[in-house]
């Protein structure tokens, strides 16, 4: 859980990076994202305050982020997922268990629950990890 933690924060402030760079004569640019639940503290003190202010903050105001709980939305983890594919947001957290139904590739972050130690669950995670960043990537097939 922690490696999707850090790859989930490692990857917004990627974006910040990559998004100011070009961006040293253009207009303010706003990033739409969805949150986890909103009455956790995984959203209070992190990507809440990340999206409202620390991006605003990190990038002098040329990026400003909008973001809202997955709670407050009314939406499942798939939806979420359906409509980030779209366009509609452009950066979701989440739990991948709630995603699942969108694709059941994201149901092997489980496996670390059948790991013995350590040692193997980072064998598993170096096999694993290109899988589930290539099915991030790829459109959805479902309808």
């Amino acid at each position: 859980m922690k490696l999707i933690k850090a790859f989930g924060v490692a990857a917004a402030f990627g974006i910040v990076a990559l998004a100011t760079a070009p961006m040293a004569s253009a207009q303010e640019v706003s990033i739409k994202a969805v949150g986890t639940w909103g009455n956790l503290t995984n959203y209070t003190k992190h990507e809440g305050p990340f999206w409202s202010s620390g991006v605003a903050k990190a990038t002098g105001g040329k990026i400003k982020g909008e973001i809202k709980p997955q709670t407050e939305l009314g939406l499942k983890g798939f939806e979420i997922m359906r409509l980030l594919k779209q366009g509609v947001f452009d950066y979701a957290h989440g739990v991948m268990g709630y995603v699942s139904a969108e694709n059941a590739v994201f149901d092997g972050v489980d496996l670390s629950a059948v790991t013995q130690d350590i040692k193997t669950q980072r064998k598993v995670m170096e096999v694993y990890l290109p899988i589930m960043q290539k099915n991030f990537e790829k459109p959805t097939t479902r309808n």
